[in-house]
């Protein structure tokens, strides 16, 4: 097991992220896996604050599941759609990865915590509030490239 701690602030938008803990990565090819699926959660989150669409629909594969935080199971289309009605719109985003676990060479699990902050005019009831969560992404390569293909998140409520 190796502790190690990466921080770093995008300049489009709010986006922090803090990776803690790392299981699993002692490998070269392990750690040239992560930092492959640390650059596309980078660029991912880039897209969700710029509400990309065009961009997301390439970067989303069309079999993407999503447990979100309102407890509904979503599909990729669901997605698109919320963002497009205003429903996924924030001003900021903070991401601290706690784990990574790389399975043989097509699966990565993440797990990790969120704070986000919907902008005040995001249609949702806590639009302008900080918005704390726990999530999970399965990440798998699909050829040549890395996917994400499920994702769980949920709202911790104090």
């Amino acid at each position: 097991m190796k502790n190690w701690l990466l921080l770093f602030l995008l300049t489009s938008g709010s986006v922090y992220y803090s990776f803690g803990q790392a299981i699993n990565t002692t490998s070269d090819k392990n750690q040239k896996i992560i930092a492959e699926i640390k650059r596309l959660m980078d660029y991912e989150l880039k897209l969700v604050l710029h509400q990309d669409t065009t961009a997301m629909e390439q970067f989303y594969p069309d079999d993407m599941v999503v447990t979100n935080p309102f407890n509904q199971f979503i599909d990729k289309r669901k997605v698109m759609e919320r963002v497009k009605s205003d429903i996924i719109k924030y001003t900021s985003y903070e991401k601290k990865v706690d784990y990574f676990h790389v399975e043989g060479e097509n699966t990565v699990v993440v797990i990790g915590s969120e704070v986000v902050v919907p902008t005040t005019d995001a249609n949702r009831t806590d639009a302008g509030k900080i918005v704390n969560r726990r999530f999970t992404e399965v990440w798998m390569k699909r050829g040549k490239d890395w996917k994400k293909v499920v994702r769980h998140a949920n709202n911790i409520i104090n």
